[in-house]
């Protein structure tokens, strides 16, 4: 899997050093309202380590479900980058998924709920680790044991006590059964290939799985205006809320293998503009053994 920076051509000059020199955020103005769109921002409102190589030349567009009246933008594709400065006002979400779980199932039909295994707990601390020196401001994280798991060393690095929401968990959460996607395309190919043509268990609706997360995630975003939130949950979560960014049809939430612990961030302006800044982040996890090769 390969990680995809995407930063705007004309915002920074191709080999321009942009480091950021210090940590946390700017002080945001009293009315956020008033903050200028994604296109007008000043290079200085939003630092980053990262220096746009000159040698690079891919191009992409970027389709944005919001972006109805501006023409999507021409962009460079960079690769791993760490954000140290948000832009002010708007509110950077960092989408972290689970760690590998058990397989698991219940004959009493009761939900399956897996707990995180002990590669699933090593990726954990591991994203931990990555996210430690960051500014966070909060971190949310689903009802299931195995995003509460994955968060746990995350609080327990940065000194914050996770927001449980209801709103960010799976789409298979009421489900008796519970088996790692990898393991389930290994051995029974054909029921893989199902799950994802309909979108998650046929007995869950994805559109209304993906209207839920949007609610949700936008609640968060309104609470944490001009802050850098941590959303611990789940690859149906993660793929539902970036489709939306990127404009696939409604209820079409499946279209990246989204890693253990990978990281996804999303930058939400004050205007409600959303840009995709990276989009499974491994780079934290590459010295741990992958679970389609165990």
């Amino acid at each position: 899997m390969v990680t995809m920076i995407l930063v705007r051509r004309d915002m920074y000059p191709q080999g321009t050093d942009v480091h950021g020199g210090r940590r946390g955020f700017a002080k945001p103005p009293e009315h956020c309202e008033g903050s200028p769109h994604l296109g007008d921002l000043d290079p200085d409102s939003h630092r980053t380590r990262f220096i746009v190589p000159k040698a690079r030349k891919s191009v992409y567009r970027l389709q944005r479900a919001d972006h109805t009246s501006t023409p999507p933008q021409r962009l460079t594709s960079v690769a791993s980058a760490r954000f140290t400065t948000p832009i002010v006002c708007a509110v950077e979400l960092i989408f972290v998924r689970h760690g590998l779980p058990l397989h698991v199932v219940k004959d009493d039909g009761s939900p399956a709920d897996p707990p995180l295994s002990d590669l699933g707990n090593q990726q954990a601390a591991a994203v931990a680790e990555y996210l430690s020196d960051e500014h966070l401001d909060a971190i949310y994280v689903s009802t299931m044991a195995r995003a509460r798991q994955t968060a746990a060393p995350l609080e327990d690095a940065l000194g914050l006590t996770a927001a449980i929401r209801h709103g960010i968990a799976e789409i298979d959460r009421n489900s008796a059964s519970y088996i790692p996607m990898e393991e389930l395309k290994r051995i029974d190919y054909e029921r893989w290939k199902s799950f994802i043509a309909d979108g998650g268990p046929q007995e869950e609706d994805p559109a209304e799985f993906q209207d839920l997360v949007k609610e949700t995630v936008a609640e968060i975003v309104e609470d944490h205006r001009g802050q850098r939130v941590a959303v611990v949950c789940h690859g149906g979560v993660i793929n539902a809320y970036a489709s939306d960014v990127l404009g696939h049809d409604r209820g079409d939430i499946f279209f990246c293998d989204v890693d253990y612990t990978s990281i996804t961030r999303v930058l939400v302006a004050s205007t409600g503009q959303r840009s995709i800044l990276s989009l499974n982040e491994t780079s934290h996890i590459r010295h741990l053994p992958h679970p389609r090769h165990t």
